[in-house]
């Protein structure tokens, strides 16, 4: 086996192998971008040198034979958190031919994925997993959960009096529409930041229908991108720009009574709509989403804010099998409002994780309390808890789009 960087020669073999492992993959937006980019031949300079970005993120796994059987795509991109945006690695396109699974190869490139990411300092990773097994095993864990409320058409009309002035989304509202996905994925670590061309993206996926309301200043305030079937409308894009926006967008729905008897919308497990409705003997379903997955422990560390009156140090000892500059001992200190981590073999560790839970404890999926109480990690230093405690709160996540 040989691993190396896909070249352009390796088209074909990519898109028949993309084809074999997600028959349905043109549907799927970020793979279709890629795999296109991949795909087709360089017209000019510019297509020429975008071809070849492309191929600087995508690992191949070359037979002795020169037969590309396996393949792995990282999607450079840039997600929201802590207030402010740092670089993610997202991991899509995971294919192996049959004749070349079970052999290690797929688990060698994610590892080489890894290795990528840290040298081009990203210091992020997410993806959508086929199996949570699989990609735990190379140190990604689960970072976000949706509730899918099922709301009848009845109980939306507490929203009523919330009209709004609601536009169909055309080409010529991408930029606003990404301007309030943008504020409304800031509250949320991990949320793609996105713009105008991967707004349109967003309407690849055949039946999406999409509308906006208008607010006060004649610029969109909020917008959905739903489906009407089976006498239900099914909505995961729902993004508002405040409150406003939100019950408009909930009046909106409501206008659909006659073709709709109940609307089933998924929402983060953070989110509110429920306690705006009268009726909270709803039907909700828990669905686990993407996995998440720190790359650079430092640098991960460094971008997470923290509250400004803390201060003091402990020592956290991280084990990570796939990512050998993570391991060991960290001394991290807090002040200011930030963290700083640095590699310490002098000092005991006061408490042992897996990379698996400080990559939930780092985005917020889980607090330090959670993780401790669940016997998600081993204290050996009580007195150093009540600020790792502090240190790690539960915040919202979410990321809309996979990979």
């Amino acid at each position: 086996m040989s691993f190396r960087f896909a070249r352009a020669e390796d088209k074909q073999s990519i898109m028949e192998m993309m084809a074999y492992c997600f028959p349905d993959y043109q549907n799927t937006a970020p793979e279709s971008r890629m795999a296109e980019s991949v795909q087709v031949e360089p017209e000019n300079e510019e297509r020429r040198k975008a071809s070849e970005e492309v191929l600087r993120w995508v690992l191949v796994n070359e037979e002795a034979n020169g037969k590309i059987g396996q393949h792995v795509m990282i999607v450079p991109l840039t997600v929201h958190f802590d207030g402010g945006t740092l670089p993610m690695g997202g991991i899509g396109g995971v294919a192996s031919l049959p004749e070349y699974r079970y052999g290690g190869g797929v688990m060698e490139l994610m590892r080489q994925s890894l290795q990528v990411m840290h040298d081009r300092g990203i210091p992020l990773s997410e993806l959508a997993p086929f199996s949570y097994e699989f990609y735990r095993k190379c140190g990604w864990e689960c970072g976000f959960r949706w509730h899918e409320l099922s709301i009848p058409m009845k109980e939306l009309t507490l929203f009523k009096a919330d009209k709004g002035t609601f536009v169909p989304l055309t080409d010529a509202l991408m930029e606003q529409a990404a301007d309030v996905r943008n504020l409304h994925g800031s509250h949320f670590n991990g949320a793609e930041q996105i713009d105008a061309g991967k707004m349109k993206d967003s309407f690849q996926e055949k039946g999406l229908l999409g509308y906006g309301v208008l607010g006060g200043d004649g610029r969109l305030s909020g917008y959905a991108l739903y489906k009407l079937k089976e006498h239900a409308i099914h909505c995961r894009d729902f993004f508002y720009r405040d409150i406003t926006a939100k019950r408009q967008l909930l009046h909106f729905f409501n206008r659909h009574n006659s073709q709709a008897e109940i609307l089933r919308l998924t929402v983060p497990e953070t989110d509110t709509t429920q306690h705006l409705l009268g009726n909270q003997y709803l039907d909700v379903k828990s669905q686990s989403g993407m996995m998440v997955r720190v790359v650079e422990v430092r640098q991960a560390l460094a971008a997470m804010r923290i509250g400004a009156a803390l201060t003091g140090t402990f020592v956290m000892q991280v084990s990570d099998e796939m990512a050998p500059w993570n391991r060991g001992n960290w001394l991290v200190t807090a002040s200011n409002g930030h963290l700083d981590a640095v590699r310490t073999e002098e000092k005991e560790p006061d408490c042992v994780m897996a990379i698996q839970r400080l990559s939930q404890l780092v985005y917020g999926f889980l607090s330090g309390q959670d993780v401790a109480e669940s016997g998600m990690m081993t204290w050996r230093t009580e007195a150093a808890r009540p600020l790792f405690d502090k240190v790690f709160q539960k915040r919202p996540t979410a990321q809309w789009i996979p990979f």
